[in-house]
């Protein structure tokens, strides 16, 4: 994994550790776009070329989450990233970034009723 986020391919990732099984975890030092390229290119990089086998070739495929630090723990910011990484799972589109709750619209939950 190490070489799919280096320093050398992509400047801002400083990184790169794996965190459990399939799942690995990237530090990257900038701003939203830098994480986004960084997010992009570890997904581009990993489904790039299969996986030769003795009885062909697997193609690898990932799904990629990223948050950013803004005043976040680093379990928050992990716990943002596996929850972006679950939509991105589940969208199929690869790659997605957290996106935090936003406040209701001014339309009342019909949860509070039944408190």
């Amino acid at each position: 994994m190490w070489g799919v986020c280096s320093p050398a391919s992509t400047p801002p990732a400083e990184i790169a550790a794996r965190l459990s099984g399939d799942e690995f975890a990237v530090l990257v030092r900038g701003d939203h776009e830098d994480t986004a390229a960084v997010a992009y290119a570890a997904w581009q990089a990993i489904g790039a070329a299969p996986i030769a086998w003795d009885s062909g070739q697997i193609s690898v495929r990932a799904s990629v989450g990223y948050a950013q630090a803004n005043l976040h723990t680093p379990r928050q910011l992990l716990a943002d990233a596996d929850e972006a990484m679950y939509r991105a799972k589940r969208s199929q589109t690869g790659v997605c970034a957290h996106q935090p709750l936003t406040p209701p619209s001014g339309r009342r939950s019909r949860d509070r009723h039944y408190r």
